[in-house]
């Protein structure tokens, strides 16, 4: 069933190399007030199939914003960013508070109406660009601070505030040091 809601402004779609960029499909609250320059923000992409209840964990455990970019295939794009939106409209609202969210596709045509169109007629084979959607998404923070994860990464209650702490202490001293978080890997049958 189509809903106004969920309609697509083609207006706002912007040309990155050979890719389609649709800014802020979702808008995190978080982006409407300088405090967020302090914070680290969370940058996180996936392919638009794996957008699912499954990336509410890791979007819960993270206290800080989130500029989150979802890949589609060139074919049926206004469906698929339909579909997105859709989807997001069911995520609670204290994680809608805190998400930025971009949609990212291949075009060599363009970004204007007709280009898009016509890609929607056309199968690609498709490849995730995942560099391209790292870089992208980086374009749309709004912190000093960077974190890049993967979609499965789950934080520590607390984790982005004591970061923020570390990398204000540590950078104050060296600028151009680079802060690595080391990820463990959690076998499914232990109990919290």
């Amino acid at each position: 069933m189509y809903d106004q809601h969920y309609q697509v402004d083609i207006s706002r779609f912007y040309v990155y190399k050979n890719y389609c960029v649709l800014p802020y499909v979702s808008h995190s609250d978080l982006e409407s007030n300088m405090n967020i320059f302090e914070r680290i923000t969370l940058v996180v992409h996936i392919s638009y199939d794996y957008l699912n209840d499954n990336i509410l964990e890791q979007l819960e455990s993270w206290d800080g914003p989130v500029t989150f970019m979802v890949t589609i295939p060139s074919a049926q794009v206004y469906k698929r960013i339909r579909k997105i939106k859709e989807t997001l409209s069911h995520f609670p609202s204290y994680v809608l508070h805190k998400l930025s969210v971009h949609v990212l596709f291949w075009s060599t045509h363009g970004c204007n109406k007709v280009a898009i169109g016509e890609l929607n007629e056309i199968s690609s084979d498709w490849k995730y660009p995942a560099n391209v959607a790292r870089n992208v998404a980086r374009m749309f923070v709004r912190s000093k601070y960077v974190l890049i994860s993967d979609s499965e990464f789950v934080f520590p209650e607390g984790f982005e505030s004591r970061m923020c702490a570390l990398a204000r202490n540590q950078l104050t001293r060296n600028p151009k040091t680079a802060l690595v978080v080391r990820i463990f890997e959690v076998n499914g049958t232990i109990k919290e």
